[in-house]
């Protein structure tokens, strides 16, 4: 009896032609609600288009649409705006734009920064729902490397103490 292969290229192919059927199935849960995330996607393109207004922008959105084993659909969106060099985190259009989110409909709960010695980043996360649809907002706000108000500020070294193994045969 010949031995099952480990990897083969019908594998390969029932694989992907199954990728195929779970992204068109995806795509068709998405199509039938297509009316809900509409209107999700106009709050979010609110959002983006204040975002941008005084600067350049990055946007993007993944919507979802799951059945729970009872029936009910669950329809959600990730969002991810990014504004690019700004100047303050405190004056102009990053509280201008968390502003109207806010009047959009978006509460925010979580606010995190991302600091390296080349980049200053400060993500707000909030979330809103539109039409049914559960949409994760992060609006994220690069600071530009010559503000003046807001700084990427070097405050010292970490050192971290990480404990090290090797392999060691008898």
């Amino acid at each position: 009896m010949a031995k099952k292969q480990a990897v083969s290229i019908l594998k390969y192919v029932n694989d992907r032609n199954e990728s195929i059927r779970s992204m068109r199935e995806s795509l068709a849960r998405i199509k039938k609600h297509k009316d809900s995330f509409a209107i999700a996607f106009t709050a979010i393109n609110l959002v983006a288009n204040e975002a941008g207004k005084d600067g350049k922008i990055w946007a993007s959105a993944d919507p979802e649409a799951w059945y729970r084993y009872n029936g009910d659909v669950e329809l959600s969106v990730t969002a991810h705006i990014e504004m690019e060099s700004v100047m303050s985190l405190k004056e102009g259009r990053v509280p201008n734009t968390i502003a109207l989110a806010e009047k959009v409909g978006f509460e925010f709960d979580i606010t995190q920064d991302y600091t390296s010695e080349h980049y200053a980043q400060r993500a707000y996360k909030a979330v809103g729902t539109f039409a049914g649809v559960r949409v994760r907002l992060t609006l994220a706000a690069s600071v530009a490397d010559n503000a003046e108000t807001c700084k990427r500020v070097f405050v010292g070294k970490e050192i971290k103490e990480v404990d090290k193994y090797e392999i060691v045969c008898d």
